[in-house]
């Protein structure tokens, strides 16, 4: 009997050292990841990305040395529809959203969805959250808090902040260089208002770009609304006073981004300090994009889906990626977390809704997703392939009905040869606008149906709840 003992006390400490060991030896193969988010930040506005202006030479070597995309397309044209659905990978219905602190976080909660912060956090990363201001995101920040190590979150969006947060994030670098960790820094500039630090604000006054957009562009005016405009307005809030000329507003906005770019080169000099840069999957991407006059639209976003609101930046650099390589592949920024996980051998959780695209990277093969959908609340919804666009606007918004403006129902924009989205063809192929609206429909029963299933479950798992006491 005692021999049976020690036998089986054997086996059992073998295998729980063979555990530990396993465990311990997955979590040295496996890469720091620093994942770094830009408000508002439009790809053609960087340097890598065929830009004129030297806006991003930092970020133009992280390009060369790993992967651009340039069909990487936002879930929404809003923040606080776009940031969940990234670290969550899923796609936010409007019925989805609800600004309410507790609400929020029953949402999170009760629905039994996943973000990668805890994903990463229970396979034994370290992890660090430094994070911009956001009241609309400030629940999702309460509810992933509980499984950050450290997170920092700005008191407001000006460059102290942005600074303050990458001075934290060096710290915590630091302090975590002797075991996996993940980094999220969610910077608030380029958002508006674009105010670079004084030293950067001069930057692109008077070259070409500037003197040619001088003579282009006629004097803004002021809107009366904080957040839109229409008709060649300045939002309050992106009003810089007493400046009203289109190429002012640009160099800042490109001034704005050299100054995060700086920043971005502190936290790579960082990594390459402590010998982590080689073993670091880093990551460049934007929530959503901005728009620059198009459609009657200056220096806001939110409102609508257009190209330059919802095509985004996202460079991936890593030491088994090819270097220098452009992919023209279309994929959803829902697909970045599955990506993550697919690289670090993690099984990606039933509830998302994004798909890795690891094998596109790896050049395993070309095709990735057919559509890309965009989701506006209940105001308008996109769907998107690599020739076509389909926005259709389901009701207008308040600052439409506000201004009498009454978009059409469809809008169809061959993309490839219209990038601008100038000319409506809806009328003119009405068969690919039947086609599409197809492909809508089942892709909002679709997830309709995950939703409905998930609130059977979230009633299920009350009612346990309330047989064990835990719920009145």
């Amino acid at each position: 009997m005692l021999k049976k003992i020690i036998i089986h006390t054997f086996f059992f400490i073998s295998f729980i050292s063979f555990f530990i060991a396993d465990t311990y030896a997955k979590n040295l193969s496996r890469p720091n990841i620093v994942l770094i988010t830009l408000d508002a930040l439009r790809p053609d506005h960087l340097s890598c990305y065929g830009y004129e202006r030297k806006t991003s030479p930092n970020i133009d070597r992280l390009a060369e040395e790993g992967i651009l995309f340039t069909q990487a397309i936002a879930q929404s044209s809003h923040t606080y529809c776009s940031i969940p659905s990234i670290i969550f990978s899923r796609y936010l219905p409007f019925y989805e959203i609800n600004f309410n602190v507790d609400s929020e976080i029953r949402y999170r909660v009760k629905k039994n969805v996943t973000s990668l912060i805890e994903i990463l956090r229970d396979s034994g990363y370290t992890v660090g959250l430094f994070l911009r201001k956001s009241g609309n995101l400030f629940s999702i920040y309460l509810g992933v808090s509980a499984y950050a190590n450290e997170i920092v979150i700005a008191l407001n969006n000006r460059c102290k902040d942005s600074e303050s947060l990458t001075h934290w994030a060096l710290k915590f670098i630091e302090r975590s260089k002797n075991t996996p960790f993940f980094i999220w820094i969610f910077y608030y500039p380029p958002h508006a208002p674009y105010i670079p630090p004084p030293y950067l604000q001069d930057l692109f006054i008077g070259d070409s770009i500037y003197k040619k957009q001088i003579k282009e562009y006629d004097m803004l005016s002021i809107s009366s609304e904080m957040y839109h405009s229409f008709g060649r307005e300045i939002p309050m809030e992106a009003y810089l006073e007493p400046h009203k000329e289109y190429a002012y507003y640009i160099a800042q906005y490109d001034g704005y981004i050299r100054y995060i770019d700086e920043l971005i080169g502190r936290i790579i000099n960082e990594l390459k300090k402590l010998n982590l840069y080689k073993d670091t999957l880093i990551i460049i991407n934007s929530d959503h994009g901005e728009l620059m006059g198009e459609h009657g639209r200056y220096f806001c976003h939110g409102e609508l889906l257009y190209e330059p609101l919802i095509k985004v930046p996202l460079i991936m650099r890593y030491k088994s990626f090819p270097q220098g390589e452009k992919i023209s592949t279309q994929i959803e920024l829902i697909d970045l977390v599955p990506t993550i996980l697919d690289i670090l051998d993690i099984s990606i959780p039933e509830t998302f809704q994004g798909e890795s695209f690891l094998d596109v990277i790896l050049g395993k093969r070309n095709k990735h997703k057919k559509y890309a959908f965009s989701i506006l609340e209940d105001y308008r919804i996109s769907l998107r392939t690599s020739k076509y666009k389909l926005i259709k606007n389901i009701r207008s918004t308040p600052f439409e009905e506000k201004l009498n403006l009454k978009p059409p129902k469809y809008e169809l924009y061959n993309i490839q040869n219209d990038s601008l989205e100038i000319n409506n063809v809806s009328q003119k192929y009405p068969e690919i606008v039947k086609e599409f609206e197809k492909v809508l429909k089942e892709f909002m029963e679709k997830i309709t149906f995950e939703e409905e299933t998930r609130k059977e479950d979230t009633v299920r798992e009350l009612e346990r709840l309330k047989s064990l006491g835990y719920v009145q």
